[in-house]
């Protein structure tokens, strides 16, 4: 099976708005009701996945599932939307992680230290533009992920895999670790979609019930067709 292929399959069993964007290990997706779906071959990238579902991190997006997808070496694992970071966020990301690496078990006492001591710092800060109060509050922010997460052996720590958790964290949403080493669910995409979904027919995009019966369409985009379904699940569960 193509990659292409891959993902057409995964597009016809879940419900996808878009693709994200993808890295060295995968794809990740946007569904319908605002979740990531992201598709990996990387086992530790996985592990670490299983391991937050069974201790979730308030430093790491809520892991929702994670399955093998049969028939490949490929898993799909579903979990929270993380907002992205601003571009001086990133730049402040790209200094703390070089920051932390450089220095051994750095304190509060230690930012605040290095916020009000540093001349060269501020004067360089100066010059790049940045803001050592905002830089140094973003410090303390990195800190705090660096300290809760130290315990799931993460790495690929990097500014393009940080984001904003829905409770206003600075958190991870695309990390590797050792994580959980168990036996995986598996997840067939050739099975039929057990709830309503929308496919494409043609030029038009339809709404279909898990028994194959057209529920709403023709419609010109797979983003009015998942409005509708929205409707029809809202009305449903409100039944």
């Amino acid at each position: 099976m193509t990659e292409m292929e891959l993902e057409d399959k995964i597009e016809n069993k879940f419900n996808i708005i878009k693709r994200l964007g993808s890295g060295t290990c995968g794809v990740a997706f946007l569904t319908s009701d605002g979740k990531v779906l992201k598709l990996t071959d990387s086992i530790s990238e996985k592990n670490l996945a299983k391991k937050l579902i069974k201790t979730p991190a308030e430093h790491y997006v809520k892991i929702y599932n994670v399955w093998k997808i049969v028939g490949t070496n490929k898993f799909l694992i579903l979990k929270d939307f993380a907002d992205e970071l601003s571009r001086t966020e990133r730049d402040y990301a790209a200094i703390a992680e070089s920051y932390f690496k450089s220095f051994d078990n750095v304190t509060i006492n230690d930012i605040n230290e290095f916020k009000n001591t540093s001349n060269y710092t501020n004067r360089l800060f100066k010059q790049l533009k940045i803001n050592i109060n905002l830089f140094s509050e973003f410090l303390i922010k990195y800190k705090e992920m660096l300290d809760e997460l130290k315990d799931y052996d993460v790495f690929d720590i990097t500014s393009y895999n940080l984001g904003w958790s829905m409770n206003g964290n600075l958190c991870g949403f695309d990390f590797m670790g050792k994580g959980e080493n168990s036996i995986d669910d598996e997840i067939n995409l050739d099975e039929q979609q057990l709830l309503e979904f929308v496919r494409k027919r043609g030029n038009s995009w339809f709404v279909f019930s898990k028994k194959g019966k057209k529920l709403g369409g023709p419609y010109n985009t797979k983003e009015v067709a998942n409005k509708r379904l929205g409707q029809i699940e809202y009305f449903k569960n409100k039944g």
